[in-house]
């Protein structure tokens, strides 16, 4: 997996531009059903405490926006809650391969 999304990366904006939503299904039996508006993509490494362990969830937003490799401005949706979707961008290190999306409620 880490492998494949590393090649990707590369490619990651016009993914990306193409592939703007999805769904997450939780809960027991898929109880709960949100759709996801993807905003933004970006490395970053596994200690950064802005994003893996944020103190204030008001700061996550402006610090995607600044550090992003992709950022779209999408001002309709800003004050939803945000989800991260992580992954390992190899397997010798500690720098990850973030998504950003907004969850719609």
């Amino acid at each position: 997996m880490c492998g494949r999304l590393q090649k990707a990366a590369g490619c990651m904006k016009k993914t990306l531009k193409n592939i703007d939503s999805g769904t997450l299904i939780i809960g027991k039996g898929g109880s709960v059903i949100h759709d996801l508006k993807i905003f933004a993509s970006m490395r970053a490494d596994a200690k950064d405490k802005k994003l893996f362990n944020p103190t204030e969830s008001s700061d996550v937003l402006p610090y995607v926006r600044e550090k992003a490799d992709f950022f779209i401005e999408l001002p309709e949706y800003e004050g939803c809650r945000i989800m991260g979707l992580s992954t390992c961008s190899d397997g010798a290190s500690t720098d990850r391969i973030i998504v950003f999306a907004y969850i719609l409620e």
